[in-house]
């Protein structure tokens, strides 16, 4: 019979201390590879959502002019927009306010022109207008064309 000797050493299975540094090291550096493509994925997401959020907003803003009967302006700064419905009697009456600034930090909108207004027929009174969203080095942009259609790149 083999019988081991009760002062015998048991050999105990694991990872040594050099093993557990090397995949420690290893994780880090592709953690550290994976981070500026997450920075980057974040800044694309926060810019397209902004501009998805004015885009719908300005069809809303168009689709109210049409079922109204009245001129609807959309109102543009860096830091948000605010769509406003043109009474009759030129009095104005805040239909949505939206601070960009707010909701998606440190993301600036820029436009080709202060507002956008859609008249009864849902046309845009001035012209295509162009607007982008700047997040970081991102840039998305959208275009409203004199008919009132919305076009974003993706």
């Amino acid at each position: 019979m083999n019988r081991s000797h009760p002062s015998a050493r048991r050999r105990i299975a694991g990872f040594s201390l050099i093993e557990l540094v090397i995949v420690i090291v290893l994780i880090g550096i592709m953690a550290g590879m994976a981070v500026p493509k997450l920075t980057n994925t974040i800044r694309v997401t926060r810019a397209d959502s902004a501009l998805g959020g004015l885009s719908t907003d300005l069809m809303y803003a168009r689709m109210l002019a049409v079922r109204n009967g009245q001129r609807i302006t959309v109102w543009l700064t860096s830091t948000g927009y605010q769509i406003v419905i043109v009474q009759p009697d030129g009095t104005l009456r805040m239909a949505r306010s939206v601070n960009t600034a707010s909701e998606y930090p440190g993301l600036t909108l820029a436009s080709s022109a202060p507002s956008l207004t859609f008249d009864s027929r849902g046309l845009l009174q001035d012209g295509a207008v162009t607007v982008s969203a700047t997040q970081g080095s991102i840039t998305k942009t959208l275009q409203v064309l004199p008919t009132g259609r919305v076009s974003r790149d993706y």
